[in-house]
C-alpha cells in the first residue's frame, strides 16, 4: 500500500489513517520515514549506490518481527551512510 502523504497536512495525515485502517483493520506498528534535510550533492556514499524501497522495508520487517520483541525503542538511520558523510549547506 502506498498514500503520498503531506505530512505537513493534517488532512493528509488523517486520509492515510483512514486509508490504512480500511486496508488493514488497525494500526498497529507507526514508522515514520519522512525528513527534510538541506545539503550538498554526494558523489561518495559509503553503500556504494542509491538507496531503494526495499532498503528500508527490510529495516521495517526487522523492527516489527516478533522474535525482535526485546527491542522496544531504537532511532535506527538506513541512509547507505549519508548522514556520516552529508555536508551541510549554511541556513540562509
Amino acid at each position: 500500500m502506498f498514500v503520498r502523504t503531506d505530512v505537513r497536512q493534517e488532512p493528509d495525515v488523517l486520509r492515510l489513517m483512514n486509508e490504512a485502517v480500511s486496508a488493514f483493520r488497525a494500526i498497529h506498528v507507526l514508522i515514520n520515514n519522512a525528513g527534510v534535510s538541506r545539503f550538498k550533492p554526494l558523489y561518495d556514499l559509503s553503500a556504494g549506490r542509491v538507496g531503494k524501497v526495499e532498503d528500508i522495508v527490510r529495516a521495517c520487517f526487522y523492527l516489527t518481527d516478533p522474535s525482535n520483541d526485546f527491542v522496544t525503542g531504537i532511532h535506527l538511520v538506513v541512509d547507505g551512510g549519508m548522514t556520516r558523510k552529508m555536508i551541510y549547506e549554511p541556513e540562509t
